[in-house]
């Protein structure tokens, strides 16, 4: 199975493109951005239930923070891409992060 991180241009409306500024950073000047979630953290998430592990033995087998694990997944921490190529390859996945046209994003 394989976990495919697609990046285009920033978005709109105000949001830090993905790894810019976490939620939290965006809150302390006043601005509020809705919790949301990536398609490619919704399939990490889905991948770490169906191996019946828990947050913390996710976090604890990547090297990382149970809370890193949790805001992540709640949509509050925008990651590193490190942090999301440890975690698939700990729940057994191939990681693959490329850049696409927004026009190829939306029609390929």
């Amino acid at each position: 199975m394989g976990v495919t991180a697609a990046a285009g241009p920033p978005q709109g409306g105000g949001r830090p493109p993905l790894g810019a500024a976490s939620h939290t950073q965006w809150a302390s000047v006043g601005v509020n951005i809705p919790a949301m979630t990536h398609p490619l953290i919704e399939q990490l998430t889905q991948a770490r239930k169906a191996a019946q592990m828990t947050q913390a033995d996710l976090a604890e087998r990547a090297g990382l923070s149970r809370m890193t694990v949790q805001r992540l997944e709640s949509g509050g921490l925008d990651p590193r891409l490190s942090t999301l190529s440890e975690m698939a390859h700990v729940l057994g996945l191939q990681f693959h992060a490329s850049a696409r046209n927004e026009d190829d994003a939306v029609t390929g």
